[in-house]
């Protein structure tokens, strides 16, 4: 059957049960007319009363019908259209033989590589060097300082915040306080990556930092954040906490907020918030953050370049050094699954291309890493250009790949 004639078929199919349903509904209101004539009387009161559900049944179960005779229909005609169509209209993929190449290893943070092998790193936009924040734990507010050209530190815009619910200065997890001092903005987690209590998206600081180590003061997870849906800030376990509403406007300045300055103060009578910033010697801090962070994107992307060759060798057991292969998750499957799809992928392509670009290390400590960029994966049937968050953990002194994830690359904060 073509497909014109099956389109008259279903005109005709439909005409009848449209037909039908016509009659029925001009018979339900002549039987109308005629009560009213009546004056209604009690049998055609109940005739009334049930006709208009009726009615509706009716239609309803004559759609039905015409759908369940019309749908498998389609179903037949286009799969035999496909079946048969001619095998010139099959796009047919050269197959190149497949090239081998040098066995890839992992190499770690610290490790030096061929001065030709990764470019060198710049700071790019992503690192503030405009932006400062003061947080007072005492009066609960936060001021945003600006600084244009080495000029002056200026005030604004200010927040109010909740703090830890507890007193004093952070000294170990889980004792709910504030921590006190100089930190710095290491990443931006989005709402796609945090439970809805944390609001649209926090950022991360590096505490403990090093004059916290060397006190013995420890914890981690301390950000700043927003709030439930509809509520607003009280209390927090450690963290600054502001509205959503005043969170998304601090992000529209600090934007990834990486390298901000973060200074936590407990002063009951503060100060100009900007002669609360010692110049020089946050400037101090803020050179050996930048040297630090750009140390840390230098190498990761040599560990990328390295999983990079991996994937492109089509080779499991080089591909499989780089993932943590106990506690991997990524795109619903656990490790077992995700090994056994590369595997299939690996045998399918003749050849896997990888071009990875904009390589951000978006959240830091010393033993989990987050690492956003763009990346084209281009195979013998397939090119196509996304984000990927990858996940890492340090176990035994060695990265190892947690999780993985895709997001669309207009998401890739510049």
């Amino acid at each position: 059957m073509g497909i014109h004639a099956m389109w008259r078929s279903l005109e005709r199919t439909l005409s009848y049960y449209g037909k039908a349903i016509q009659f029925r509904m001009e018979t339900w209101h002549k039987k109308r007319e005629i009560a009213r004539a009546y004056h209604h009387t009690p049998l055609l009161q109940r005739v009334q009363r049930y006709a208009r559900p009726a009615a509706i049944a009716v239609l309803i179960a004559a759609t039905a019908v015409a759908l369940y005779a019309f749908v498998p229909a389609l179903f037949s005609t286009l799969g035999t259209m496909l079946k048969n169509r001619p095998a010139t209209a099959r796009k047919a993929i050269p197959r190149a033989p497949k090239k081998s190449r040098p066995a890839a290893t992992a190499p770690q943070p610290g490790e030096k590589s061929k001065p030709d092998e990764i470019p060198e790193f710049t700071p790019g936009p992503e690192l503030n060097s405009e932006f400062a924040l003061i947080a007072n734990k005492a009066t609960r507010n936060m001021h945003l300082l600006r600084q244009k050209d080495s000029a002056q530190w200026k005030p604004i815009q200010e927040y109010s915040i909740a703090v830890g619910e507890r007193q004093g200065r952070k000294e170990r997890a889980g004792d709910k306080k504030t921590p006190e001092g100089i930190y710095f903005i290491t990443g931006r987690k989005e709402a796609s990556e945090l439970p809805e209590i944390y609001g649209p998206l926090a950022y991360v600081l590096n505490y403990p930092n090093e004059e916290d180590k060397k006190a013995g003061r420890n914890g981690e997870g301390i950000w700043i954040h927003g709030t439930s849906p509809d509520s607003f800030p009280l209390q927090t376990r450690g963290c600054l906490e502001l509205n959503n509403k005043d969170l998304t406007e601090l992000s529209s300045y600090l934007k990834l907020g990486i390298g901000t300055p973060v200074i936590i103060i407990n002063e009951p009578s503060p100060q100009n918030p900007a002669a609360t910033l010692k110049r020089a010697r946050l400037a101090r801090k803020h050179r050996s953050f930048i040297s630090e962070h750009a140390q840390r994107q230098k190498d990761f992307r040599r560990l990328l370049s390295s999983w990079e060759s991996a994937w492109e060798s089509q080779n499991i057991d080089q591909y499989s050094r780089f993932y943590d292969t106990t506690g991997f998750y990524g795109q619903g499957l656990q490790w077992n699954d995700w090994k056994q799809r590369k595997i299939r992928t690996f045998q399918n392509y003749n050849s896997i291309a990888l071009n990875i670009q904009d390589i951000r290390v978006t959240d830091f400590s010393e033993s989990t890493a987050v690492v956003k960029f763009i990346q084209r994966y281009t195979s013998d049937a397939l090119d196509v250009m996304n984000g990927k968050k990858i996940s890492l953990i340090k176990k035994g002194g060695t990265w190892k790949i947690k999780q993985e994830s895709t997001f669309p690359r207009e998401e890739h904060l510049s």
